[in-house]
């Protein structure tokens, strides 16, 4: 299995614990697929966010650009809502505001709402 699809697995699996109250079991794997995602993709200057390694097996598109950027903004605003649900206010706001950060005009990360 390539990262990308492991990323999408564990993110997957966290929405899937999420939504059943299992709070702590989806704290563990977002910030696992997020700790996946930063072990495999980087900021380049001029290319925008890349993988670091590319694995020609994988059954998934190569994510780049946007896609990554959104999904990447999704682990942060998802494990954001886990944090706040278990009183972790403080580690919820960091999170938020990497979501702004990443994607300032994502209606979910937005100053304004």
């Amino acid at each position: 299995m390539s990262s990308p699809e492991r990323i999408l697995e564990l993110k997957k699996a966290g929405n899937v614990a999420l939504h059943s109250g299992s709070t702590s079991e989806a704290l563990q794997r977002y910030s696992q697929a997020l700790e996946l995602f930063a072990a495999n993709f980087h900021l380049d200057a001029t290319e925008g966010l890349q993988m670091k390694k590319f694995s020609a097996g994988s059954a998934t598109p190569l994510l780049t650009g946007e896609r990554l950027c959104r999904l990447e903004s999704s682990l942060y605003s998802k494990r954001s809502v886990v944090l706040r649900k278990l009183g972790q206010f403080y580690f919820a706001m960091e999170d938020a505001k990497a979501v702004v950060a990443i994607s300032p005009e994502w209606f979910k990360g937005s100053k304004e709402t």
